[in-house]
């Protein structure tokens, strides 16, 4: 089983890559060391990489449960949402974007980059997203829409787009919603795509999907 490189990430910046990690190192995993981050930068064929391969599989199944439920009760709605769609969402940024995800329902933010800016993901399968009332806001938002046939598309991954968030009225739960076709018309594309959705998206083809 393949294992990974190791580099460490300080305020300064970032230095070559040492050690290689062995079989089996956990996935995704990033702690700290007296201030100095220890990323993990998987080689091709770790079980990280194994495991997104499965989501577009995955997916096809989760939605033909849904259309089921649907069938048998039409009376409750069995929309895929919250903690589910969520983490999909934080799951395939951080990987596509080389990030480090927090703790579970971290407040304010979902991520951090290697430069330790704060990083809030939002996946949709609709056409807006809500984001927190509160004013502090993370530096960087990316906001991905997903197709159940045809995979994931980055709508917008830049700066928090503050002046557009202002402009929204907050609802009673506290949050503001944000339309797609605004957030698409100012994409920055400010993070690059390690790993591409475009990779993912091919599985989305040959997966036996809805």
């Amino acid at each position: 089983m393949a294992g990974g490189r190791i580099g460490l990430y300080t305020s300064s910046g970032v230095t070559e890559p040492s050690n290689t990690l062995g079989p089996g190192y956990p996935a995704g995993h990033a702690f700290s060391v007296s201030r100095v981050w220890i990323i993990v930068e998987f080689d091709k064929g770790h079980p990280m990489q194994k495991n997104l391969r499965k989501i577009p599989a995955l997916i096809g199944q989760l939605f033909r449960t849904v259309r089921c439920l649907d069938t048998l009760f039409p009376e409750r709605p069995f929309t895929p949402d919250g903690h589910l769609v969520g983490s999909i969402g934080e799951v395939v940024a951080a990987y596509t974007y080389g990030l480090i995800l927090e703790k579970c329902s971290n407040k304010g933010f979902d991520a951090k980059t290697r430069d330790r800016k704060t990083v809030e993901i939002k996946l949709t399968g609709g056409t807006s997203v809500a984001v927190s009332s509160d004013d502090k806001t993370p530096k960087t938002l990316i906001v991905l829409k997903l197709d159940s046939e045809t995979g994931f598309t980055e709508i917008y991954c830049g700066k928090f787009p503050r002046d557009l968030w202002k402009r929204k009225r907050a609802t009673k739960r506290r949050t503001k919603s944000l339309r797609l076709g605004e957030l698409t018309r100012m994409n920055e594309h400010s993070l690059k795509q390690e790993h591409p959705l475009k990779e993912l998206n091919e599985l989305f083809e040959a997966a036996d999907l809805p």
